[in-house]
């Protein structure tokens, strides 16, 4: 098995948006594992993330972006 990670990070979502139709289309996936990078240095630019792990997951009472990032 890889080495993995789990990323997420809350969202805002305008209200004109309709959660039940939010899809990653919406989330700049670079961004994200650039700050993942930047809160956590253990993280290297071998680590990639799978499209396919992406989902929407209410965490803390925020509406969050939650993904896996495998190592290369």
């Amino acid at each position: 098995m890889k080495d993995f990670i789990v990323l997420f990070k809350p969202i805002k979502i305008a209200p004109s948006l309709d959660i039940n139709r939010f899809n990653a289309e919406y989330i700049h996936l670079d961004f994200l594992i650039q700050e993942a990078r930047r809160d956590h240095p253990s993280i290297t630019n071998d680590f990639e993330i799978d499209k396919s792990t992406i989902r929407f997951e209410t965490i803390d009472r925020q509406f969050c972006v939650v993904m896996l990032a495998f190592k290369k």
